[in-house]
């Protein structure tokens, strides 16, 4: 077991929360569900940078960069199904015109 261990269990983390993403991406709007999305994400690979400090030392460096990465997974779930509304969303041709939509 190891890094591709890993990537499994990012990929069980985002397979997790996808459904539930879904459908909260359909209540909320695509710009909230991506903001959402950016800040978990970049507050887990923050704390992913602790790895191995005595922070965390309770724990043994593999079971901390398992647990990273089912983080990681959690907080990137959804990204796809609130991608595709975001796509199809009408813009305004004047944003289109100007490249800011």
């Amino acid at each position: 077991m190891g890094l591709g261990f890993g990537a499994g269990i990012f990929f069980a983390g985002y397979l997790l929360l996808e459904l539930p993403g879904t459908l909260l991406v359909e209540r909320w709007s695509a710009r909230k569900w991506f903001a959402r999305i950016m800040v978990s994400w970049g507050m887990v690979a923050a704390l992913s940078g602790l790895l191995g400090t005595p922070l965390f030392r309770s724990l043994r460096l593999r079971a901390q960069f398992y647990g990273a990465r089912l983080l990681l997974g959690l907080a990137e779930a959804g990204f796809f199904s609130g991608k595709c509304p975001a796509q199809r969303a009408p813009r305004h041709a004047e944003s289109v015109r100007h490249g800011a939509g």
